[in-house]
């Protein structure tokens, strides 16, 4: 029996498109059985006027079984509960506003669309235990589905840089939202002659960070997805030192790749890592120069990084995912009532 699916995402922003990433490599995966359509908002999450288009939109959804692939979480207001899917990625917005702005946040962008919802999915057990501590899982089933990591990183796999030993090292470090940390990364590399390259573009205050600490920085900018497995494979180490997350996709990223991670002693970053990884202390940037210089001092330490990352990172593939997406929509769709028609 064919499935059908709508895969119902936001108008994305400059900078935004890691949702979008994510769900492309599971619907590639998901069995032939589901008919998926694509549907992206034609309004941004911006002010009161757009977002209640944005529900208005979902509600219009004809499609029998619609996914809100996050973000615009709220969209699932108007919708029946019975046959919507929410993702939600993480509840890191819930630190950055005011007391006011996030109680508002939290019931219109978490509590009540988990509410309007038969499954909602989360991609961390950080972020798991963040809705339940909120309430979220009152009325819907609430599921841990990790991201996937895509099979290009893997198939692009080479001998380490390390191997000229010349060269001076070269630290990855992907992203530059605040989060991301790099004005401590810049302090913790002072003096240490290594390079960054930053798969992003920095703000002046991150230029001057790096400026003041006298560390060289290339900055790559935004690039298109078949431009990262080679960013991956030309780097040392992968530095993803950032205060919080939902997920951390380049950690597996990089462990797909072969490449050794320093990353921070937090959850999920350690969930994510598997134990195959060099955990520090974000917030200081003497713990994050030690585990750098440990992981690029130690031929031993970091091939035994790098071998325990590509197994932790084979349990991520996109098929693996997409199969346990397949049981939710399975499970959505026989608990739809027949005939059932949107309100």
């Amino acid at each position: 029996m064919k499935v059908d699916v709508v895969h119902f995402s936001r108008r994305p922003q400059a900078g935004q498109h890691s949702i979008e990433k994510v769900f492309e490599l599971i619907r590639g995966e998901l069995p032939e059985r589901f008919r998926v359509v694509t549907v992206t908002s034609g309004y941004y999450s911006k002010g009161i006027r757009q977002r209640a288009a944005t529900v208005l939109e979902a509600r219009r959804l004809a499609t029998p079984l619609v996914h809100i692939l996050g973000d615009v979480t709220y969209a699932a207001l108007a919708r029946p509960s019975e046959s919507t899917v929410v993702t939600i990625h993480d509840a890191e917005f819930l630190r950055r506003g005011s007391p006011a702005k996030n109680f508002v946040y939290s019931w219109l962008w978490l509590r009540l669309p988990a509410r309007h919802a038969a499954v909602v999915t989360v991609p961390s057990a950080a972020t798991l235990r963040e809705l339940e501590a909120l309430g979220a899982s009152e009325a819907s089933s609430l599921r841990l589905i990790p991201h996937p990591v895509s099979d290009a990183f893997f198939a692009s796999q080479q001998q380490p840089r390390r191997s000229d030993a010349a060269a001076p090292p070269r630290v990855l470090v992907v992203g530059t939202a605040p989060n991301k940390n790099l004005p401590a990364i810049a302090k913790a590399l002072e003096g240490s002659g290594a390079e960054v390259v930053v798969a992003g573009r920095l703000d002046s205050a991150q230029r001057g960070a790096f400026a003041k600490a006298r560390v060289a920085v290339i900055e790559r900018g935004t690039l298109p997805d078949e431009a990262m497995p080679a960013l991956y494979k030309d780097a040392d180490v992968l530095a993803f030192v950032s205060t919080t997350e939902g997920f951390g996709v380049p950690i597996l990223e990089a462990q797909a790749s072969g490449l050794a991670v320093v990353t921070s002693d937090l959850e999920p970053h350690r969930d994510v890592a598997g134990g195959a990884a060099q955990l520090v202390n974000p917030r200081d940037p003497a713990s994050i120069r030690a585990g750098l210089d440990i992981v690029l001092a130690d031929d031993s330490h970091r091939r035994n990084l790098v071998e325990a990352g590509l197994r932790n990172a084979r349990g991520f593939s996109a098929a693996r995912i997409a199969s346990m997406y397949a049981d939710v929509y399975d499970e959505v769709a026989e608990l739809r009532p027949p005939h059932a028609s949107h309100r």
